[in-house]
């Protein structure tokens, strides 16, 4: 199982009857607690970490981190970056929590829903409360680790 750890910037896994978590992303390591400011980003931490889904073959990872939604592939381990974005231009910034929406940027996202179509596309829903709004689109993703909508 996969949890936000929201205050501590980063997403654990706990494996069967563990008790403590057995691999992290967003920190280097188990016991790390490197806390970002803004606009000091990068692809292999988090700022706000809320939620986490799973493409049906588990082969990637969307994690809603603040006003971006990063995309991670398996194997998922310790202090691995990102390897795509949506809500940002690259995945070294945030867009404003207090910028003007658009259809390309998020406010503050608390969760995501995805929809996977089994052939590298799916329907993601994002809550971005700080919006007030779901924001839905078609995304893709291949080997190439590209994330489009």
């Amino acid at each position: 199982i996969w949890i936000a750890d929201t205050y501590r910037n980063r997403i654990v896994q706990f494996l069967g009857k563990d008790t403590s978590p057995s691999n992290v992303l967003g920190q280097n390591n188990l016991t790390a607690f490197y806390t970002l400011s803004i606009p000091d980003t990068r692809p292999d931490l988090f700022y706000d970490p809320y939620d986490i889904v799973f493409t049906q073959d588990c082969s990637f990872a969307f994690v809603a981190d603040y006003t971006r939604v990063l995309l991670f592939r398996a194997p998922f381990d310790m202090g691995e970056g990102a390897e795509g974005v949506l809500g940002s231009n690259n995945l070294t910034s945030y867009s404003g929590e207090n910028d003007s929406p658009t259809d390309s940027s998020f406010g503050r996202i608390q969760r995501l829903q995805l929809v996977d179509y089994n052939n590298g596309t799916g329907m993601l829903y994002i809550l971005d409360s700080g919006n007030n709004r779901i924001v839905s689109g078609i995304v893709s993703w291949s080997n190439n680790s590209k994330l489009n909508t």
